[in-house]
């Protein structure tokens, strides 16, 4: 995890070089590098699994509320603006996630049904990470 933000920090870094580098003025001129980050923001990530109480339910059934965990955060992710043709766009972006989850089965009861119980597969969520998002799940 730690060399993983040293990284981070430093691609950072070398965005921030590229960005004071746009429109450049004559030497003698130059301003500041331009920060990505607004004055005072917070750029830490962090995702915790937090309790919840979910309800299960299928239509004609009685409900039933389980004791579960939902993945609250704010992960890291940028996007930084490209030239055309020749320099690339660069982006990241972590999602906070399951890192350790399972599945069990929660039966409903349904009176009055040809089927009197109905199973429902429930994912149960134990603890949450920031991650690196999947392919293809955020578009740039």
């Amino acid at each position: 995890m730690c060399t993983k933000w040293f990284v981070l920090v430093f691609m950072l870094s070398l965005i921030s070089l590229m960005i004071s580098d746009v429109g450049a003025k004559p030497k003698g001129s130059r301003k500041k590098p331009v920060s990505l980050f607004p004055a005072g923001e917070k750029t830490t990530s962090w995702c915790n699994a937090t309790d919840i109480e979910q309800s299960i339910r299928e239509k004609g059934c009685e409900d039933k509320v389980i004791p579960n965990k939902a993945c609250v955060g704010q992960c890291f992710s940028y996007y930084s603006p490209g030239t055309f043709p020749s320099k690339r766009r660069m982006n990241y972006c972590d999602v906070c996630k399951p890192s350790l989850k399972s599945w069990t089965v929660v039966s409903l009861n349904c009176p009055g049904k040809k089927l009197p119980q109905v199973d429902k597969l429930v994912e149960m969520i134990y603890k949450c990470e920031c991650e690196k998002c999947a392919k293809g799940t955020i578009k740039w």
